[in-house]
């Protein structure tokens, strides 16, 4: 009897951690890069609530659902689609049937892609709204501003240039999630950023230019780490301090091509990737940025990847590297 009153004391109040929502502390948020195989996901909460960045593929939706309930998370403020590819939108249906979802929003509302399409149509089933997004449309959640800053119209004809990038800002604190934009859609951002000749405001590129680009702390690696993006102007200009690369373990792309982790190494980037590390969590106080998952937060602590101390990080078990060493981790 004894026995059995523990046993349910530990299932009601213990063991199930789907039935009670993690508490985020006031003024933080809390990046989750989740591993869906070969395809994006992540989950950004704030005390005030939670928005989901891309659904992974159809053969992963179980788990991104479960990862969610595991977090105890009820209802999804907004759900950003970046574009229709399956990599990206597979799990959406899913979603839609697992959780309240208060709208969705995507870079092209006429799309006629069958993928876009399941997704609105289960959308519609559950009573979310779908609507479009591209640069210039704002929200918050809390003290979080999330902004799109592409794609812009009109929208171009491949879908991966035409991917929804999104700067999210807390406090000092910004993440740039790029979806599956490659390198056109890179130079066209850098474009917009670009500072008149002779100005003396902004950051130098190594091709001469001046950027007024803001600098992020956390870069979601455009397409899964690919060789068609993360061009290195692109890298200098976003200098992010924590680069996050969403793949599959062995899959047949490649990714993360060498190539891209060198162009990262070079700004600077501590590398974390799903595919190694799996789930990656990183968390704000809107000042500085710590890596949670445990995974992660031994790479961080190893020093490998480019990953050295620098302001406003935290890693557990992070001392200081030198080049060399830091070379020896590649």
């Amino acid at each position: 009897m004894l026995f059995a009153a523990a046993l349910a004391y530990y299932l009601f109040f213990v063991y199930l951690p789907s039935s009670r929502a993690k508490a985020i502390p006031a003024g933080s948020a809390e990046f989750s890069f989740i591993d869906v195989g070969q395809g994006d996901a992540a989950l950004i909460r704030t005390p005030e609530g939670c928005l989901v960045i891309d659904t992974g593929p159809r053969d992963s939706a179980d788990r991104l659902v479960a990862y969610l309930k595991n977090e105890g998370i009820k209802k999804i403020d907004m759900l950003f689609i970046s574009h229709a590819d399956e990599d990206h939108i597979g799990g959406a249906s899913a979603l839609l049937g697992s959780f309240g979802v208060g709208a969705v929003y995507v870079p092209d509302i006429n799309s006629g892609a069958p993928n876009f399409l399941l997704m609105k149509e289960a959308a519609h089933a559950r009573g979310a709204d779908v609507r479009e997004a591209t640069a210039g449309t704002s929200f918050s959640l809390g003290g979080m501003s999330v902004g799109v800053i592409s794609p812009f119209l009109p929208l171009p004809e491949d879908e991966n240039e035409g991917s929804l990038v999104m700067l999210l800002t807390l406090g000092t604190v910004r993440a740039l999630f790029t979806g599956d934009l490659g390198t056109a859609g890179e130079s066209l951002l850098l474009e917009r950023y670009r500072l008149p000749d002779g100005s003396a405001g902004g950051r130098p590129l190594s091709d001469g230019s001046r950027t007024g680009f803001p600098r992020c702390d956390i870069l979601k690696v455009g397409h899964h780490g690919s060789a068609t993006s993360t061009s290195r102007l692109f890298a200098e200009a976003v200098s992010p301090s924590f680069a996050v690369i969403s793949c599959g373990k062995n899959n047949r792309f490649g990714h993360p091509h060498a190539g891209t982790l060198l162009v990262l190494r070079a700004v600077g980037a501590g590398i974390l990737r799903t595919d190694r590390d799996g789930t990656v969590v990183l968390t704000t106080d809107g000042h500085t940025v710590a890596v949670k998952s445990p995974a992660a937060a031994e790479t961080a602590a190893a020093g490998c990847e480019g990953i050295c101390h620098m302001p406003g990080i935290s890693t557990p078990g992070l001392r200081r590297r030198s080049r060399r060493e830091l070379r020896s981790c590649s």
